[in-house]
Formats: structure tokens, sequence, C-alpha cells
């Protein structure tokens, strides 16, 4: 029958005229075509995970692993969403496939710094990310409604992205099986498929992707469901990547409920573990830069028993540098899979697809016969057996390298050493900022201005001098950081850290100009801003600083009540650092309140514990701010050589590393040091003109505090310089009495005054809100008005 067909096809062919031999061409072009795509379409789901792209897929560095075949043919999303798949067929789909890749992995990149995507276009056509059979494109819509925060269209987007696929998955292992039994019935040595798991996505991998949405919506008891659920599968399929990650994330969960030290350090110590046995090294890296910044934090003597975590030295400063040499032996292992090709190459994702199957115990064959020798033979295993793409595994190495950075500047102010953070600071800003996420660039910012309201010189490029206030230059400065960098400004300052930031310089700057009512708002919106269930070690610093608002204010009941119970929960979870400020904070607080020639006495107990632990951590910004109250207990017990030899020692340090407000309270305690000093003391035999000098180095001191304290506008210190310096030109000789300067000090001391009595009533401004730079100008000019 074939040869009859044939037969007529030809005669009628001969038949023809020019005319309908070219319409007969046409159509067989059109057919040939057709059947290509669908070839093509057929192959992308069955053969794409095969070989390594040299451009990554969207989704490649999300999703690895594929689980069982019956759990994969369950549907996670409830019904295909309507928002999701387009009406009609789109222009963008007469697009090609490479072409697509391309523009929706471009369109990864400017959702991940930020940057909201509605409608996208490349040469024209419109390219919706809602395609019932491209994952990547779900993956896409999924990535778009994260970053605008649409939390119910996400999870929907999410499960549809898994059912694709899910399916494609499933599509790969049949015929991965068919191969296998075929060869299994032939030769010996086939691929097996009990390894499979190392392939696709799988439904715990779904899981996992689940808790990691739950995270970025701050929903961390939900995100702990799903892990758990995420680690019984795997552990189900003996997937063990897939529960070292998920254990990860679970020190993360934990961390920001505030769980206890003990059960912390266990999950972290488990995780390194499977890490070191995987030979995973982002997962390595990703672990010792967690194990570091909670390090800081709590005390090191409540640790399980490790040599993970035994070989780290005892002296803090040692272990940082210890802890950071660990990150970067993780990320250049890593470094060290990633070959020398040129990712513009057509054979660049073979070349790597080569290296990919090299590093299977099988030899070349995915799964192999021993399926378990993922962490049996690391060495030959590597660290990219999850990857996909050369593209992936370049962009985790520099995304590790600039969360290595930011880690190490955080651990280096946490121990006094500024300078050295400033440096970590520099790099991360010159060399990690365009690749970094907004949430970074967000964190960093955040960090930059805390860092310039608090410190005297500028560690970037100095900002416009407009202002001779600190929290008004770190804000200035801030705008111009905002602008130097591509990510919309109304998206970077709606991230609740630089939100808490720029709430807690305002806090300052209200609390230290007496200004109650706005005290109490930026205290609110911090606390509100530092959710005790998804981020615990920051909802107790809110309150700390809640606790210094009352104090400041002298409502020390309330004040040591809140301390009181700071230390309790520092106590019981082992949080060292917050426990030597509460501690410092509320010595400070009671030598004030002290009344009678015992009350200094009050405030040592809880001062010799917190040099205790800041000596013992090496947090010596803390120890030179707990060694100024000692001075000042010293000044009040009348022992004026040993408060004057404590304020000397440090003071090359204060120098160097303190904030502004350290070092105007040193000078000012030193001035007030000289001047107890009494003149007629035996031991003091001096003359007129030795007098009128120590008189006169005092208020040389005085005046260099007072600068200090104006930058911070700090009224009550002011006040407080203006009395001494008025009564030191008392004191002076008639010959060097300077009548017009001891009436200005007099006079600076009412208007001081009346500043005060002033901004007890000021109000909030009306209609506050700092979501644009613009509101946040007029916030700083509004505050500003109210200098003298």
């Amino acid at each position: 029958m074939f040869g009859v067909f044939v037969r007529s096809f030809v005669l009628a062919v001969n038949r023809l005229l020019f005319d309908g031999l070219s319409k007969l061409y046409e159509e067989i072009q059109r057919y040939r075509e057709a059947e290509l795509h669908k070839t093509e379409r057929r192959s992308s789901h069955d053969t794409s995970e095969l070989s390594i792209p040299s451009t990554s897929s969207p989704s490649t560095r999300f999703l690895w692993h594929q689980g069982d075949e019956t759990m994969d043919d369950m549907q996670l999303s409830s019904a295909t969403s309507s928002e999701l798949l387009p009406s009609q067929a789109a222009p963008g789909d007469r697009l090609s496939q490479s072409q697509k890749q391309f523009f929706l992995h471009d369109t990864v990149q400017l959702i991940e710094l930020g940057q909201s995507v509605g409608a996208m276009s490349i040469r024209g056509h419109s390219v919706r990310p809602a395609s019932r059979t491209n994952p990547d494109e779900l993956f896409v819509a999924y990535l778009d409604l994260v970053n605008r925060r649409e939390y119910d269209a996400a999870v929907e987007a999410l499960h549809a992205y898994h059912d694709v696929a899910l399916a494609a998955t499933r599509r790969l292992r049949q015929a991965l099986r068919g191969r296998s039994e075929a060869a299994a019935n032939g030769t010996t040595g086939a691929p097996g498929t009990s390894g499979l798991h190392f392939l696709g996505s799988g439904v715990q991998y779904a899981a996992l992707n689940l808790a990691g949405l739950h995270i970025l919506f701050d929903r961390y008891e939900v995100a702990a469901d799903s892990l758990h659920e995420a680690i019984r599968v795997a552990q189900h399929h003996g997937d063990h990547i897939c529960v070292a990650f998920a254990l990860s994330w679970l020190i993360r969960i934990q961390q920001a409920q505030g769980k206890p030290i003990a059960q912390v350090s266990a999950l972290v110590v488990n995780t390194i573990e499977r890490a070191d046995e995987l030979a995973l090294p982002s997962l390595q890296a990703l672990v010792a830069l967690t194990g570091l910044e909670y390090d800081l934090l709590v005390s090191t003597s409540g640790r399980p028993s490790s040599s993970a975590l035994a070989s780290f030295p005892a002296p803090r400063p040692l272990a940082l540098w210890d802890r950071l040499d660990d990150v970067e032996r993780a990320v250049n292992q890593l470094a060290d899979t990633v070959p020398t090709v040129s990712l513009g190459g057509g054979n660049a994702g073979r070349t790597l697809g080569n290296l990919m199957m090299n590093m299977h115990p099988a030899g070349g064959a995915v799964g192999g016969n021993n399926a378990a020798s993922a962490g049996s033979n690391p060495t030959r295993v590597g660290g990219m057996k999850w990857k996909q793409s050369a593209d992936s595994v370049l962009q985790t190495l520099w995304s590790l390298q600039g969360k290595s950075t930011l880690a190490a500047s955080l651990g280096w102010r946490m121990v006094g050493k500024r300078a050295v953070a400033a440096a970590f600071d520099d790099v991360f800003w010159v060399a990690y900022r365009e690749s970094a996420s907004a949430r970074e660039i967000a964190l960093w910012l955040a960090r930059m201005v805390l860092n310039q309201a608090t410190t005297r010189s500028k560690e970037l490029d100095p900002p416009t001098e407009s202002f001779n206030v600190a929290f008004a230059d770190a804000l200035n400065h801030l705008h111009d950081l905002m602008h130097a960098q591509r990510i919309p400004n109304h998206d970077l300052l709606m991230y609740p850290s630089l939100q808490r930031a720029l709430h807690q310089v305002f806090f300052s700057w209200s609390l230290n100009r007496g200004e109650h009512a706005m005290n109490d708002f930026h205290i609110h919106q911090i606390i509100a801003l530092s959710p005790a269930s998804s981020n615990y070690p920051t909802y107790l610093t809110a309150l700390l600083m809640q606790a210094q608002g009352w104090g400041e204010r002298e409502q020390y009941e309330h004040c040591f009540q809140q301390l009181d119970e700071l230390e309790t929960i520092c106590d019981d979870r082992g949080y060292e650092y917050l426990l030597a400020q509460v501690l410092i904070n509320r010595s400070r607080y009671r030598q004030r309140s002290a009344i009678g020639q015992h009350g200094p006495f009050d405030a040592l107990p809880d001062l010799l514990r917190a040099i205790g632990i800041c000596q013992t951590h090496s947090f010596e910004l803390l120890l030179a701010e707990a060694h100024v109250i000692m001075a000042e207990i010293y000044l009040a017990m009348a022992k004026i050589n040993d408060a004057l030899q404590l304020i000397h020692e440090q003071r090359a340090f204060v120098n160097e590393h303190g904030s502004i407000q350290l070092l105007a309270e040193s000078l000012l305690l030193e001035a007030k040091i000289a001047l107890a000093i009494p003149f007629d003391s035996p031991e003091e035999e001096e003359d007129e003109d030795d007098k009128d000098t120590r008189l006169q180095r005092c208020l040389e001191l005085i005046r260099e505090s007072e600068t200090l304290w104006q930058t911070l506008q700090h009224w009550k210190k002011l006040r407080e310089i203006a009395f001494l310096k008025a009564t030191i030109h008392r004191q002076q000789r008639s010959v060097v009495f300077d009548r017009e300067a001891s009436n200005a000090a007099a006079k600076a001391f009412f208007e001081y005054e009346k500043l005060l009595r002033e901004a007890q009533g000021r109000e909030i401004e009306s209609g506050f809100k700092l979501s644009t730079l613009a509101q946040l100008d007029r916030v700083v000019q509004s505050r500003m008005q109210t200098c003298i």
C-alpha cells in the first residue's frame, strides 16, 4: 500500500504546474518545521538533565533532585491557576527556545536585584511567564510574585512549577529505567536507578522550596513544618544532600526563634558533619558563616563537644580568623570544581557535563551500582553534582564570597576592630555590590547608616557637608549611597532591616534631645519591625533600647524591670554579647540613681560581671564602655588616681576605634577627674600659675568633648558642660578670668534647659513616613530646625 501511495504521489506531482509545486514545497517545509519543533520540545524534557548548559535555567539554582515515582505523580497545585496560564498564545511564543532561555535568565537576575517584572518584552515581543509546560517561565512568575510580596499567588505558582518539574523528572526516570533494564539483560555495569534522586526535582525539594518561601514571608513555624516534611521524605529516599540543606535552614529558623544554645549548637554540629561527609563546599561555607554569626552572640561554654567545633581557639579574634578561613577553604574547594572553559562557547555545557559525569563513582554512569557512594567517596564526588550549569556555580561562588565579606565586617566590628571592619565593608561595596541581592544591599546600607551615625571618621566617600549633626550626616550619606546603585530606592527603603536602622537613628537622635513622644514612637516602630517569632535576637535588642529610653528619662523602675527580664533570657539562651550590654546599662543606671555614700557599690556587681564577659570574649568596645563607668564609680569613691589611670590606659584604643559618644564621655570624665583633684592637697604643692594651667587643660578637654556632644545634639550633656565651664571660669584668677566666656557659658546653660523643656512636648511629624528618599529628607530637615 505504501508503494501504491508513493507512485500516485509522484504522478500527481508530475502533473502540477509551477504554482502548484511552490505551494507543495511550502506545505512540506511547514510540516517539517512543525515536526522538528515537536521533537525539540520532547527532547528538552527527556535529555536536558543529562547535560549541563553554559547558561543556567532560571530554576537550576533552586531545584536539584528527584523523589519517588509514586510521589511524583501527585499534583502539588490545587488547580491550574488562570493567573499563571495565558488565555491565548503570546507573540513571544514565536521566539526560539534559546532566546527565551537567555531572556528568562536575565529576568531572574533582575528580580533577584529587587526589580519587579510586570510585562516583559524583548525586541518588541511580549513574553508572559505563564507557560503550562515550561518550568522556567513558571519559576520566573513565582520569583516575581515573591518579589511583589504576594504570598498566596506565590504559593500557587510554586506548586504549579513543581507539577511540571516532577512530570519531567518522571519521564526521565522512565527512560533511564528502560535503559537500565535493557543493559541488565546484556552487559554488567549499566547505570542503575537507585541514585536517580541526584538528577532532578523530587517532592522533598518541593517541600524544601516551600519552606524557603515561608521563611521569606517570616512564617517560621510553617517553614519548620515544611522542613521536617522534606527531611522525612528525603530520608525515605536516602537523599542525604536534601537532609543536610534542610538542617542548615533549620539552624536559621531556630536562631531567629531564639532556641536554647545547646539545641542550636547540636544542629550546627550535625550539619557540619553531614556537609563534610557529602563533600558539599557551598553547604560547608554557609554553615561556617552561620556558626560565625551565632558564635559572636552566644557563649562558647554551652557548646557540645565536637571535633569540628573544638578546633576553634578560645581567644575570640583568633576564632574569628579561623572560621573565616574555613569559609574561604570551602569556597575555594567549590571553585576548584569549575573547569576553565569559555562560557560563551558552544562546548562549555558539554565539557561541564562530562566533568559532572566523571564525578560520579560509577565513572560516567548516573547513579551507578553503588547508590550510597555520595558520602563514601567524597574526593571523587566533589561539590557540583547537585549543580546543573557553570553559570550557577560561578554565581554561587560570588554570592558566598559576598556573604563571607559581610560576616567578616560584622565580626570585626563586634570585637572592636572598626578599621578592619571598614576595610571589609569597602570590599563588599566595590566588588560585590553589582551582584548582591536587594536584601543584602539593604542589610549593608543599614549597617552603614548606623555606623556613620556613631563614628567620627567616614568609612566611605565623605558625604556632602550639609549638616554638622552626626545623625543627619549619616542619613545624608545614605541618600548618596542609594543613588549610586541600580535598585529602585522605594523597594530598597521598604526592607525591614533598613527601616529598622532608620528608626534606630531617629531613636538615638530623639533620645539625646529628650523628645519623649518621638522616642516612644520610634521604639514602638523598631519593636514592630523586630517580631519575636522571626527575629528573636533583634527583638531583644529592641527591648534593650526601650530600657535605655526609660533610663535616660529617669524612669528607673521600668528600666530595671526590663533589664532584669532581659538578663534572665540572655542567661537561659547564652546570648553573651547582649548580656554584657544589659549588665553595663544596668550598672550605669544604678550608679546614676544611687543615693548616699554607699550608692556606687550597688553598681559594682553587674559591672564586674560585664567586664569579665567582655574580657573572655574580647568585646573590646564594650569593655572600654564598662571601664568608663568604673572610672565614674572610682571618682564617686574619691579614688582619683585609679580613675585617671583607667581612662589613660584605654585612651589610644578609644581614639582609634571608639564611637563618638564613648570618646565624648571619656574626655568629659577625664576633665571631671582633673577638676576633682584638690588644689590645696599636701601632695599637690603648686603655685597659682600651675593651678591656672591645670584649669586651662580642663577647659581644653571640656571644649573637645563639647564639640562631640554637639555633633550628637545631647542637650543634657551640653547643659552639664555649660555648668562646668562657668564653674571653671569662676575659679580662675582675676588676671586670666574671662567674664564674657563665663557669662556665655551661663547663657548656654539656660538655652539647653529651654531646649529640654520644649523637647518633652514635641510630637511626631504629621504624616511621618520613610517610604521614599524625599520623605526621609523632609523628616531630617524638620529635625534640624531645632539646632542652636
